[in-house]
């Protein structure tokens, strides 16, 4: 009897199977990336390439040029740039004329991009410079940079009325997209 029922016991599980409860849901991940995009000017050869780089690094708000060596006195700079937004990107400025105030004597400069033969700046008008002409951004974050200079002979300086000049630039990162 205990063997009947042990081999009835086995034919209703063998019949009916062991059956395990399954049981399945969905699990979701989303963000969102908002756009990045900057521009930096600094000493030539910062080595930028993390967005924790170009945020930490120093820019130079102004340089000073002051005579007294002869030649060209010049500063050299680089323009960095960085943009996570897909597309075609151009960094360029408008390089005001050196002068005193609004009006007056304008004392010419030369900029010049990633050696070039440099722009001569000496009208009221001033002068379109571009540092760097459609980077792509194709994969996440990118990064661009140029070297460039500015300078003025020491005829110039000379040549020119006593006062404080300045000039102003406002350098811009556009999409072309």
């Amino acid at each position: 009897m205990k063997k009947l029922s042990l081999l009835l016991a086995i034919l209703l599980i063998v019949s009916f199977g062991v059956s395990a409860a399954t049981d399945s849901t969905e699990f979701n991940i989303a963000t969102s990336i908002n756009d990045v995009v900057g521009v930096k000017v600094g000493a030539q050869g910062g080595q930028i390439n993390t967005y924790s780089g170009f945020s930490s690094y120093a820019a130079i708000p102004s340089v000073t040029i002051v005579g007294g060596n002869g030649g060209t006195l010049s500063y050299d700079l680089e323009v960095y740039a960085m943009s996570n937004v897909a597309g075609k990107f151009t960094v360029s400025t408008t390089a005001t004329p050196l002068r005193i105030g609004e009006e007056g004597y304008i004392l010419p400069y030369t900029v010049t991009v990633d050696g070039s033969a440099g722009e001569l700046v000496n009208s009221s008008a001033g002068k379109a410079i571009t540092f760097i002409n459609n980077f792509d951004q194709t994969n996440g974050l990118t990064f661009a940079s140029k070297k460039f200079s500015v300078g003025v002979t020491e005829d110039a300086l000379f040549a020119a009325e006593s006062g404080d000049y300045s000039s102003t630039w406002t350098i811009e990162i556009t999409t072309s997209n």
